[in-house]
């Protein structure tokens, strides 16, 4: 299907496949191996790629549908040291509405500066950083070197201030820490934001997990 030697239309549905379970790359290599396929050299690197492609194909859907929108809201989810960050927005055709998720932030401190900073200024400067990559479309050059282009450049600018702009709504957990990094967010980046949302049943949760421990019997359940 494909000319000289690149993944043919089999190989990235084979990748797909087994890049949306829990398969590592290096069992995805195991596996290949044992179904007496066709032996290919540094299989988890080129799986690698293939998932970065997918991924970057993925998220320019993301970005089309997010320049179209006129009404954003965006979500933040703590999840062990990692933010997940969903969104949904209107569309000009039917169902009318987009959601999806824009990716992972990573909310581990990389510096000793960043212990002694409040946590909201880091999540607002991380958060900032996670906008400019994923506005920022991958290309190659050629040395071979992943970098946009000047053109490239300036249109992530101007769906970055897009999304700032055209964002409504932001919704958080129940943390109180969060809701300091949300006010914050919403202070210095998303200036149009109309409404605040706090996750109600993480706040739940929080509430009666101590009571649910206490009796013996859900105890034994949860354990």
């Amino acid at each position: 299907l494909l000319k000289w030697r690149v993944p043919q239309g089999s190989d990235w549905l084979e990748c797909w496949a087994e890049s949306t379970e829990q398969v590592s790359f290096h069992k995805q290599a195991r596996l290949r191996s044992k179904k007496k396929k066709r032996h290919v050299q540094n299989l988890r690197q080129i799986r690698r790629k293939q998932v970065r492609i997918m991924a970057e194909a993925r998220r320019e859907v993301i970005r089309e549908d997010l320049r179209r929108a006129k009404f954003i809201c965006l979500a933040m989810d703590d999840r062990q040291y990692q933010k997940i960050i969903r969104f949904r927005c209107d569309a000009p055709q039917k169902p009318f509405v987009r959601r999806g998720v824009l990716g992972v932030m990573s909310l581990e401190n990389s510096s000793t500066q960043d212990f002694e900073e409040d946590h909201a200024l880091i999540a607002v400067r991380k958060l900032d950083a996670f906008l400019n990559r994923f506005c920022t479309p991958l290309l190659k050059s050629a040395v071979g070197d992943t970098l946009a282009s000047n053109s490239a450049v300036d249109d992530s600018q101007a769906l970055k201030e897009h999304i700032r702009k055209h964002t409504r709504v932001f919704a958080a957990d129940g943390a109180s820490k969060e809701r300091r990094a949300l006010f914050t967010a919403v202070r210095e980046m998303f200036e149009n934001v109309v409404l605040l949302i706090r996750d109600g049943a993480h706040a739940l949760r929080i509430a009666i997990r101590d009571p649910l421990h206490f009796d013996n019997f859900f105890r034994r359940s949860l354990e």
